[in-house]
């Protein structure tokens, strides 16, 4: 096009010159200019139809080799790619082009062309199968993976005459791109399902990774506190058992969804796996719970976070000796100062306990216990009570 563009620009100073006057037209520069501007047009015009017939032939050597190409190409990872060529794409761009500067152009283009439409129909086709297909290859757990296998052999076997059989020429290439789509969506659905519920279920435990502890904004006696705690705790507890029951139904759903075998290993390794989420979901909740306790009888941090205490402690002197109310130290003793934030740890733990195990009846304590994480933490509290 940029050709055209050049002949127009230098032809209209030229009419413009040849309209003027017979005395101006008769002069020798006159004449000079006119066989320079003849000289232009024709190496301008010459080389436009150089590369006309340059691309004619490129235009007829890719239509005929690169629509032998298979539809889709494996890569070396595995994954899948839509396999028409960047030389098509160009090719029917510049056809279209030439077509509205009204140049013809190599029958062999024109034929490719009149499917322009259907070529980018199946283009965006295969373009939706590849991505969901990688993304199905990609996303999944290696105890995910086991529960769909079946439904990915299925894919394989549905998509393998695009890759070593069908051609861009060949017959019920439609047909082949809607069977191919129905069974990629059947199991792209699957897996949304099972990557959405698990989703859900780390949100679940999310939402557990609050302090249990709420402090009022003074000090109070232990026993004032207790009642407080204690109907707060009750209702977070209550919560925390739906929440436990919600997972509880999405693993029933994903279970509906993939038609797992329950009494098969690959349906225990993956409830193996969500235990594990859990678990971890259970300790950060706790460690949250733990370290909020720490940072309200810490000294430091409650001077650095400038904190009234939580705690309203009277000390007096019996007998030369210095005594406090309530007892700060004795942890067997009820209302003690220990003794009541031990019973606020034992709180905390209870959390291990409301949310049954996925694997059979039990609780997730004796995890929870061995958890380093939990050590620490109550590592912490304990040197900071002492």
């Amino acid at each position: 096009p940029w050709c055209r563009f050049l002949l127009e620009r230098i032809k209209e100073p030229m009419d413009k010159l040849q309209s003027l006057s017979p005395v101006i037209i008769d002069r020798e520069e006159f004449k000079d200019v006119q066989k320079l501007y003849q000289s232009m047009v024709k190496s301008i015009k010459e080389y436009e139809d150089s590369k006309i017939l340059q691309w004619e032939k490129e235009a007829d050597e890719s239509s005929k080799e690169k629509l032998k190409d298979f539809l889709l190409k494996r890569e070396d990872n595995e994954l899948l790619r839509v396999n028409f060529d960047p030389a098509l794409i160009r090719l029917l761009r510049e056809t279209r082009y030439f077509l509205q500067l009204d140049q013809s152009v190599p029958q062999s283009a024109s034929d490719v062309f009149s499917k322009d439409e259907t070529y980018r129909s199946w283009i965006c086709s295969l373009d939706m199968i590849v991505y969901k297909y990688n993304n199905i290859k990609t996303c999944l757990h290696p105890v995910e993976e086991p529960l769909v296998i079946n439904g990915i052999k299925k894919i394989d076997e549905t998509l393998r005459p695009a890759i070593d059989e069908l051609i861009w020429k060949s017959p019920n290439i439609d047909k082949f791109i809607q069977a191919a789509t129905d069974i990629v969506n059947s199991v792209d659905t699957v897996v949304q399902k099972m990557k959405g519920d698990v989703a859900k279920i780390r949100n679940i435990l999310h939402h557990f990774d609050k302090p249990l502890l709420e402090r009022k904004n003074k000090p109070m006696p232990p026993e004032d506190f207790k009642p407080f705690h204690e109907a707060n705790i009750q209702n977070k507890e209550q919560e925390i058992k739906q929440e436990g029951q919600a997972i509880n139904r999405l693993i029933k759903e994903i279970s509906e969804a993939t038609k797992a075998d329950k009494k098969s290993q690959i349906w225990k390794n993956y409830v193996d796996y969500i235990n594990e989420i859990i678990i971890t979901g259970i300790i950060k909740a706790i460690e949250t719970s733990l370290n909020d306790l720490n940072n309200n009888i810490d000294p430091e941090s409650i001077k650095r976070r400038d904190l009234p205490p939580l705690f309203e402690i009277r000390m007096q002197l019996d007998r030369n000796q210095v005594q406090y109310e309530p007892e700060i130290e004795d942890p067997d003793r009820p209302g003690t100062i220990v003794n009541t934030i031990n019973t606020w740890i034992r709180d905390f733990t209870k959390l291990a306990t409301v949310i049954g195990r996925l694997d059979g009846p039990g609780d997730f304590l004796t995890e929870i216990r061995d958890s380093f994480e939990i050590r620490f933490a109550l590592s912490n509290v304990a040197d900071s009570s002492t």
